[in-house]
């Protein structure tokens, strides 16, 4: 998949790894964001209660993988809303596709 970003300027081809890379620069640990706390909090609350996660797993773990998943989505959409962006299909990610549905899978 591929991310064609057109500015006023030109256009800018970004690969998954490159947005990737991106939105993950912007992820400030030294100072999260206080709404991604409440909301991390409120989510391991509901996953222990509920038994989905064990006592094993450490809260502290599954904390910075919520706060990390936020702030990729938070910077995600803005990245979207900030520019035109057109998502584009690879040629293998198609002939894939078509493979599997011509073979009934």
């Amino acid at each position: 998949m591929k991310f064609q970003v057109t500015t006023s300027e030109n256009k800018i081809a970004l690969s998954e790894s490159d947005l990737f890379d991106m939105l993950t620069s912007k992820i400030d640990t030294a100072e999260p964001k206080p709404e991604f706390e409440v909301l991390n909090n409120l989510i391991y609350k509901s996953l222990e209660q509920n038994s989905v996660i064990s006592a094993l797993i450490r809260q502290k773990l599954m904390m910075n993988i919520f706060y990390i998943v936020f702030s990729v989505g938070y910077y995600y959409r803005l990245f979207l809303e900030k520019n035109q962006v057109e998502i584009l299909k690879e040629e293998n990610e198609l002939t894939n596709k078509n493979n599997k549905s011509t073979n009934g899978n």
